[in-house]
């Protein structure tokens, strides 16, 4: 079996490990869920609120230095996993909730703000 195959397997199995690290982590975010089963390097979330809007999620991702790839059919985002993401998974779930909350937090307000100006 040649070097760089036996290379490339090794590769492949921390980035799996990554992978399933983030996934088991989406688990436990309350208003995302992993769609599929990833088996691979490739971990795909959406929202389980339709009120939620996993893209704005995936913006305020971009503003802190995450940058998911969007997808359609169903709403959602996914993440490769590389060399670069082995030690970072978790900073990667604390940035995913914080934007969670943020976008709930920004829909709270807006809403509030549409009620205020209801009413007056």
């Amino acid at each position: 079996m040649p070097v760089e195959y036996i290379h490339f397997a090794a590769l492949r199995q921390v980035f799996a490990q990554a992978a399933q690290q983030f996934a088991e982590g989406v688990k436990q975010i309350d208003g995302l869920e992993v769609v599929g089963k990833p088996d691979m390097c490739l971990v795909a979330i959406k929202s389980t609120c339709k009120k939620l809007n996993i893209y704005k999620v995936n913006d305020l991702m971009s503003q802190r230095g995450w940058h998911l790839n969007a997808l359609q059919f169903p709403s959602s985002v996914h993440m490769c996993f590389t060399a670069q993401h082995t030690e970072v998974v978790p900073e990667l779930l604390k940035v995913t909730s914080l934007s969670l909350l943020l976008n709930a937090l920004q829909s709270c307000t807006y809403i509030l703000y549409m009620a205020r100006r209801a009413i007056h």
